[in-house]
């Protein structure tokens, strides 16, 4: 298995960053390697959609758990891998947040997982420090 997580804080507006969560097609703005997003349907639990990631086939994945302005989970499945990605919102007061992504990589090649799991986890500060700065408050 293979697990990561980072996070960053600092004053935002959770209007903000749920929409740059939510709209899947503004994925792109916060995640430099994704190309496109699409999803087929409402941003809820059970609803799958498609990553399209620059160099990479499309990708599959599914929400498995949305809870507005606090958290989702979507899942990506290939051969015996399974990618799980956790964005989680904690208050800290006074416009205050914290937010969480984390990645968890299970399938029975040792090896090959954390091989996967260091290319995603590189580019995932990156992400947060784009996705802090769409939505920082004034």
């Amino acid at each position: 298995m293979f697990q990561y997580e980072n996070s960053v804080n600092g004053k935002m507006d959770i209007a903000k960053v749920w929409e740059l969560y939510s709209d899947v097609s503004r994925w792109p703005e916060w995640d430099s390697d994704m190309e496109k997003v699409e999803l087929d349907g409402a941003f809820v639990a059970g609803v799958a959609g498609t990553m399209f990631m620059s160099g990479m086939p499309p990708l599959p994945f599914v929400l498995v758990d949305v809870e507005r302005e606090q958290s989702f989970i979507n899942t990506s499945t290939f051969g015996d891998v399974t990618v799980k990605f956790g964005h989680f919102i904690q208050a800290d007061g006074d416009a205050m947040y914290t937010l969480k992504h984390t990645v968890e990589i299970t399938g029975e090649n040792e090896a090959q997982l954390q091989n996967i799991g260091q290319g995603i986890a590189k580019g995932i500060p990156d992400c947060m420090a784009k996705l802090y700065e769409l939505a920082r408050a004034e």
